[in-house]
């Protein structure tokens, strides 16, 4: 008691081992022992080791390679297309035998100089050094190098005479074009077809017609991808089938593989960009859009979907271009027989029950009745291919699953209006209302559903999730009267697929959402109708799962 000690733990598996020497607190409290170890020293770890490292999100150790040394001797591991950085002497990380540094990342035995990439060679001729261009690797491993007006082949027995300058890094070297300057971003194409995002730097001696020396990650170089669809690599995200991808290393490894840009490392960013509607997973429309917005050059896989501009299957009532993928439009309804739908359908969903979320409204009556006085239809080529991707999903998801229900929604007593919009009920496709207020339908019609900003208005009884009703009444509940005295309300396309049913007064909200987003369930219907006499709500986690059809506008009817 009172004694100092020193204690050195090493962590050789998950028990601990400590070795504890004891100071004279007495005699010198400042001074260690003589028999006390002493701090061992860091490891030396060097550029381009192949090592094993502990990641936190697998709970598991995986390769990576040291591509850099920081400050406070930390190092900073490159694996699967991701940047980690660990102190050097973690017990979280490990070497590996000199024999298995020879095999590269992972464990294979390709070659570590890649098509495009700068080399140094040597001229036995000339007797010194020259820059050089790989321009071919054969399946065997030798390496055709261009210098000058030169080639040369190098046998994979005699490639340790050629000098890379960064075993993590590759060297290219990129043509200027005309028009480019300094920050530019240009996209370029490798020697052995690759496409990448490169920033031309700041210089006074890059002009058009010159060439500028430009360092990318040797994983961006790699043989093509090895998806034939981008079906086929969200799969691969998904080895639950849940529908959707949560796995951010497992992501990072398909990222690295199909895009080509030097960005490509940044799991963040890449996330951000993914995940359109922030509900924390990412389906399969937004890993489409992702892909194509950063080039990957990869069908579907979906038939019927060859593209942005592909030959998707449009509704009946679609009269815009079906080439443009940035097409959206709100189209004035005119034709008499079409408003006499929509005003059934807002009577038929009439139902003269009052909750406390009627106060939301400032008065306490319900209405009689609701009166349409505007409609608008709108049209957008970006939502609908969304929107039609996650069906063909889902139909597909449910055709094996046991017990599965069609669920009837109010709104599913105008078969005119049903067939109008060719509702699929095999797997749980209705219209269903969503009130708003003008200053929100604007950001909707736009940018669709943000699942980050679900239940700002409405609640989480059900979850963290867009809300909607087979009720105009319930949906009403949520509109307010714009500076024209009209309401708004938005009736939109929903994919219910296999429906979690739930009936009790109080649910578990958290349990709820968690069964849906494992993938076990696709969206909740909360009988409220049932439990305490007022309106069924449905919940939805993933914004591609709803298209909005119609803006209506209205006004309320008092006896």
């Amino acid at each position: 008691f009172g004694s100092r000690i020193f204690v050195q733990a090493t962590m050789p598996s998950r028990r601990w081992n400590p070795r504890i020497s004891v100071w004279d607190a007495r005699s010198s409290p400042r001074k260690r022992n003589k028999t006390s170890p002493k701090r061992p020293p860091l490891p030396d770890f060097y550029v381009g080791e192949i090592v094993d490292f502990f990641s936190s999100t697998r709970q598991e150790f995986q390769e990576g390679i040291v591509f850099e040394k920081g400050r406070g001797d930390t190092l900073a591991i490159r694996a699967h297309g991701t940047t980690y950085v660990l102190r050097a002497d973690s017990p979280l990380i490990r070497r590996r035998p000199a024999a298995k540094q020879q095999a590269g990342v992972n464990g294979d035995s390709e070659p570590m100089l890649l098509e495009g990439e700068l080399v140094q060679i040597y001229s036995g001729s000339k007797k010194k050094y020259f820059e050089g261009q790989v321009a071919q690797v054969s399946p065997k491993g030798d390496i055709t190098v261009q210098y000058g007006k030169n080639m040369k082949v190098v046998p994979q027995g005699l490639q340790a005479s050629l000098i890379i300058t960064n075993p993590v890094y590759a060297i290219i070297l990129v043509r200027i074009p005309p028009g480019a300057f300094p920050g530019t971003i240009l996209r370029v194409k490798t020697l052995n077809g690759k496409w990448l995002r490169v920033t031309m730097p700041a210089g006074a001696e890059l002009e058009p017609g010159g060439t500028f020396r430009y360092k990318v990650f040797r994983d961006l170089l790699k043989a093509s991808p090895r998806f034939a669809t981008l079906l086929e690599a969200f799969r691969h995200c998904d080895p639950v089938h849940s529908g959707f991808v949560t796995d951010h290393d497992l992501f990072a490894q398909v990222a690295a593989d199909l895009v080509h840009d030097n960005e490509a490392g940044d799991l963040q960013l890449v996330w951000s960009q993914l995940d359109r509607d922030g509900n924390g997973q990412v389906s399969f429309p937004e890993f489409v859009e992702w892909a194509e917005s950063n080039h990957v050059e990869l069908p579907t896989g979906i038939p019927g979907d060859r593209g942005p501009c592909g030959l998707l299957t449009f509704p009946q009532t679609w009269i815009g271009p079906r080439d443009d993928p940035m097409y959206s439009q709100r189209l004035e309804i005119t034709d008499d027989e079409h408003i006499s739908e929509l005003q059934a359908l807002l009577d038929v969903s009439y139902k003269d029950v009052w909750t406390r979320d009627r106060l939301h409204t400032g008065k306490t009556e319900v209405p009689s009745g609701f009166k349409l006085r505007r409609e608008l239809r709108a049209e957008s080529h970006k939502q609908w291919r969304g929107y039609f991707l996650k069906r063909h999903l889902l139909r597909h998801a449910i055709k094996d699953v046991e017990g599965f229900v069609e669920h009837e929604a109010r709104t599913g007593k105008l078969p005119q209006l049903h067939r109008r919009h060719g509702l699929r009920p095999s797997c749980n496709e209705w219209l269903l209302f969503h009130g708003t207020s003008y200053q929100k339908l604007e950001a909707i019609l736009q940018n669709d559903f943000s699942m980050s900003f679900a239940g700002s208005s409405t609640g989480t009884l059900y979850g963290r999730g867009t809300y909607l009703a087979d009720s105009i009444t319930k949906a009403d509940e949520y509109s307010e009267v714009g500076p024209d005295g009209l309401c708004c309300v938005l009736v939109c396309r929903v994919l219910g697929g296999h429906v979690l049913y739930n009936d009790e007064v109080t649910p578990d909200a958290m349990r709820l959402e968690r069964r849906v987003l494992d993938g076990g369930f696709h969206s909740i219907l909360g009988d409220r109708e049932r439990c305490k006499n007022t309106y069924k709500e449905f919940v939805v986690f993933d914004a591609d799962q709803i298209y909005i059809e119609y803006a209506l506008f209205y006004t309320r009817e008092y006896n």
